[in-house]
């Protein structure tokens, strides 16, 4: 038993503070140092990654709560070139469709530019190899220097495999809650985020924050309906989308309208250089999605990835093979690269073809000009690939031969290796004998090459029935090919050299543009509601506009400033000191007390009902004693039995002994768990209760004669029921009281 200190916690932004940049953060919890996310955007500049070059070498783990390049898409790049040797953890969904965003993000540049040396492919497969993949809720307790932390990834919607990072030491948890979504969708369910009650920290976006949205059905009909529009008058519709995330969600939408209207005259298309593995994988990964898709799965084996409408194409090539007029899903989202740019520099200027956006991308790229200032023109940098002519031709091919001239010249100056080609040495030989004179002149080196001794051994090749048996061996005369020489195949000419050329191109954009919000990402309202059914006692807001986090900070400071101690929004390369003024009383527990105490079980924890008094001597180290109890019965002899503890003895817990005379003290009840009235209406449904909720959220029941409401004060909720005293009142209080552990 002591008293300790609450471990020290620094947290440092390193990319993503106070802008809508990538997600990249260090997360320090005593010495064992946490990467939190390592984004970057799809121009792929080194300068943003600049602040990690400094901590990467000391990270000890990296957490990744989702798979595009926003939030993981730097990490070959820091393993390759920033020193960055630390274990990844994520989640299946993330790990596979991580390496589709990188490859098809890599693919589209070297496409565009004709090569990339940033990183290479070598570098994603060698970051991916230090992946260690967990399931939702699988704690993970770590080793070495992070032993006695614990961290365990839960739901946060917007992506298949989207994580909410709950970092636990000792009595303290730490939340990492980016990107999340709490509203349930075609293929994803929402975020458990409101089931992580008051933690020490959380560390959560502000990107949304002053954003509403409006209800799915409205946001379907208004795409369906501008898609319908532009194909109804001959003209092509572009989405650009992201490579193997939100991309399902669009695809399950379309394949799903498409089927039912009976669009198989208008084409249906996903473009990307990735598009057959991306939905490979996501018909493997069913039971991270939703409990409708699961349903679905196992009651009919319906997969909502085996497509029907929608056609898979990798290249352009096979885009022409479908039907026009065509609504094509593209990526990239930001139109900075990709078979985005391309269809959007091709149909910009068509007024009959419309482009919508579903994903607003980073602040800068051609994407958020689009959605903000709706320009009529734009200038784009086009880059492509042209031959070379001329003298850049006769110079590089020049350059060829000299390097291939100094590549043979090395080759000869090098010694070359022993090997274990045979060479033949004529040795004199005695007539009449079948035995060698070998002398020492026999094994002088000859050219580099040593004298083997004169054995020829014959080798078969056998399978597990004996001897193979060449066929062409007992091929007769008349059986055998003619001799005529067999014409070669001719080798096409190896393809001319080529240089990348860039150009500033004028686009007119004649199209309509258009935003509908399917980014999966909780608005402004939303968040903060559940801030405060999370009520953390300190808060950390990162990426998003000043504007954004300024309100979102002020609205806590005046909101939540009776459960939460502090409210940061730090610059980048601050390090903010969050180390707890809390003293963790440790206590040791006997094993006779253990016997007594009956734990349940609620989530991941087993919690039981122990009182006692905490005793800080004078000197020594405090410890928690069990409750007084009355004076013990006198005996016989006059005087009471008593009990002497040395005064600076450290106690641990034991059981409070009793008797009939003298029982243990008891406790009021209570009630743990929380119960949301939407939930309990469910259950009431189930039992023939006829049950509604009124304008102001309360639960009627039982055709007025039961009221339920939900209280939330200072960070707790509760639930009051009133009515009058009836048979329905006591079996739905009942009811009420089995939705929670009662201790």
């Amino acid at each position: 038993a002591g008293l300790g200190m609450s471990s020290a916690v620094r947290f440092t932004p390193l990319c993503g503070a106070q802008s809508e940049d990538p997600y990249c953060y260090v997360l320090s919890i005593d010495e064992y140092t946490i990467l939190l996310d390592c984004g970057w955007t799809h121009a792929f500049d080194p300068a943003l990654l600049e602040r990690l070059r400094e901590h990467a070498p000391h990270v000890d783990a990296v957490l990744v709560s989702h798979p595009d390049v926003t939030h993981m898409g730097g990490l070959p790049y820091a393993m390759s070139k920033l020193g960055l040797r630390a274990p990844v953890y994520a989640t299946i969904p993330v790990f596979k469709m991580g390496q589709m965003f990188l490859y098809d993000a890599y693919e589209s540049v070297v496409a565009r530019e004709g090569k990339f040396e940033t990183f290479s492919l070598d570098a994603v497969d060698a970051a991916f190899a230090c992946f260690t993949q967990l399931k939702y809720s699988q704690h993970l307790p770590l080793q070495g220097k992070g032993k006695g932390i614990e961290i365990t990834p839960y739901i946060a919607g917007h992506m298949i495999g989207g994580t909410i990072w709950k970092i636990t030491k000792e009595t303290e948890d730490f939340i990492y809650a980016v990107d999340y979504n709490h509203r349930k969708e075609r293929h994803l369910d929402g975020t458990v985020l409101e089931m992580l009650k008051r933690p020490a920290l959380l560390i959560t976006d502000a990107y949304n924050a002053l954003n509403t949205q409006t209800n799915r059905r409205q946001r379907d009909k208004e795409l369906s309906e501008s898609i319908m529009v532009a194909l109804r008058r001959g003209g092509n519709v572009l989405l650009p989308i992201d490579t193997a995330g939100r991309a399902l969600e669009l695809a399950h939408l379309l394949e799903q309208y498409w089927t039912h209207n009976k669009l198989a005259a208008n084409g249906l298309a996903l473009l990307s250089h990735k598009s057959f593995y991306t939905m490979e994988f996501a018909k493997c990964q069913l039971e991270w999605m939703s409990d409708s898709v699961t349903k679905s799965f196992d009651n009919n084996r319906e997969n909502p990835f085996v497509f029907k409408m929608l056609k898979l194409a990798q290249t352009r090539d096979e885009l022409e093979k479908i039907p026009s007029p065509m609504c094509v899903l593209a990526s990239q989202p930001g139109l900075g690269s990709g078979y985005a740019k391309d269809l959007f520099l091709d149909w910009a200027s068509n007024p009959n073809n419309v482009v919508i956006f579903t994903d607003r991308d980073v602040p800068g790229s051609l994407t958020r000009e689009l959605i903000e200032h709706m320009p009529r023109t734009v200038t784009v940098k086009v880059s492509k690939m042209v031959p070379l002519v001329g003298e850049e031709l006769e110079a590089h091919l020049k350059q060829h031969t000299q390097q291939a001239e100094a590549m043979e010249v090395d080759a000869k100056e090098q010694p070359q290796e022993h090997t274990s080609e045979q060479t033949t040495v004529e040795l004199p030989r005695q007539a009449f004998t079948d035995s060698y004179d070998m002398t020492p002149q026999n094994f002088v080196a000859i050219g580099q090459k040593y004298p083997m001794y004169p054995l020829v051994e014959h080798t078969y090749t056998s399978d597990a029935y004996g001897r193979i048996i060449n066929p062409s061996d007992f091929v007769t005369e008349e059986e055998k090919p003619s001799a005529e020489p067999v014409p070669m195949p001719i080798q096409p000419p190896p393809p001319p050299p080529e240089k990348c050329v860039t150009e500033t191109r004028v686009v007119n954009v004649n199209c309509p543009i258009k935003y509908i919000d399917f980014e999966g990402r909780v608005d402004g309202k939303s968040i903060r509601t559940i801030l405060t059914h999370v009520s953390p006692r300190k808060i950390i807001l990162v990426h998003g506009s000043p504007k954004a986090i300024a309100f979102l900070s002020s609205w806590c400071e005046e909101h939540l400033k009776t459960t939460c101690k502090s409210i940061h929004a730090p610059q980048l390369g601050d390090t903010l000191d969050l180390t707890s003024d809390l003293s963790l009383f440790k206590v040791g527990l006997k094993d006779s007390l253990l016997e007594n105490v009956e734990f349940s079980k609620i989530g991941d924890y087993e919690i039981g009902h122990v009182e006692g008094e905490i005793v800080i001597p004078a000197a020594g180290l405090p410890a928690l004693a069990p409750l007084a109890l009355p004076p013990l019965p006198v005996h016989s002899h006059g005087q009471q039995q008593q009990q002497h503890t040395p005064p600076d003895a450290v106690c641990a817990v034991d059981v409070v002994s009793g008797s009939a005379a003298c029982p243990p003290p008891g406790h009021d009840v209570i009630f743990v768990g929380d119960v949301k009235l939407s939930e309990l209406r469910e259950v009431l449904l189930g039992k023939g209760y006829q049950v509604q909720f009124d304008r102001d959220g309360v639960l009627v029941c039982a055709g007025g004669k039961v009221y339920l409401r939900k209280t939330d004060l200072d960070g707790s909720s509760s639930i009051t029921i009133e009515g009058v005293a009836s048979v329905e009142y006591f079996q739905i209080r009942d009811l009420l009281y089995e939705q929670y552990l009662v201790l």
